[in-house]
């Protein structure tokens, strides 16, 4: 799957702002990549629902974040994707299911791999690498 760099900036900046903030409500600008996290982040429990809004040619998707007790269901968020801005030492490469096993085995990572989106811990034991899309504590 193509990543946007520009939609993942915006959606990986509005997660990060809801867990700053603590507020369960946002929107993202609509891309194919921010709708297929969503859905996957919506299956894993860490939000609860999301809606696509068309707004003439171009649109955002809406959603909610799970809450327990007044707080969110994560503290934090962010993409190593997205850390680095300079081309030689960018984050940005495929990354083997033994890297995975030795990089992100403690926390939630979401992995874009050749069978789509799935955890690390999922990646792992499907022996599958690939491009790591988020890391949720």
């Amino acid at each position: 799957m193509k990543i946007n760099t520009k939609s993942q900036r915006d959606l990986i900046a509005s997660l990060q702002l809801c867990t700053q903030l603590n507020k369960t409500v946002s929107k993202v600008i609509f891309s194919k990549f921010n709708l297929l996290v969503l859905s996957f982040l919506c299956d894993r429990g860490f939000v609860t629902n999301f809606k696509f809004v068309k707004k003439g040619f171009n649109g955002y998707i809406a959603f909610s974040l799970r809450q327990i007790n007044g707080s969110l269901v994560f503290s934090n968020i962010w993409s190593p994707y997205l850390v680095s801005s300079s081309k030689k030492n960018c984050f940005v490469k495929y990354h083997s299911y033994r890297s995975l096993l030795k990089s992100f085995s403690s926390e939630f990572v979401i992995v874009s791999t050749s069978l789509g989106l799935m955890t690390a811990n999922e990646a792992i034991s499907a022996k599958l690498g690939g491009l790591v899309v988020c890391v949720i504590r």
